[in-house]
């Protein structure tokens, strides 16, 4: 992860702060993710908790991704 900073020359009181991540930084939370997430849907076919993790990740993949990136930007830019 790399955060960085810099004042705004033309306008008074405003701070820019870009946050930069790779896959690495967000994979294991991620796949943490996946596998809590696992464990509480309930998919047609399949019992309660016992969806394979693949159908998760291709159904629910993106918004558990957006999730992760979004709580890990709001940790860095609290930190910051």
């Amino acid at each position: 992860m790399n955060i960085s900073g810099e004042n705004s020359t033309n306008l008074t009181n405003v701070h820019t702060i870009r946050v930069e991540f790779t896959a690495a930084d967000y994979a294991e939370k991620y796949q943490n993710e996946l596998k809590n997430a696992a464990r509480h849907v309930e998919l047609p076919g399949f019992r309660k908790g016992h969806v394979p993790s693949k159908f998760i990740e291709k159904k629910y993949g993106s918004d558990l991704l957006r999730g992760v990136i979004q709580q890990m930007s709001e940790e860095a830019v609290n930190n910051y």
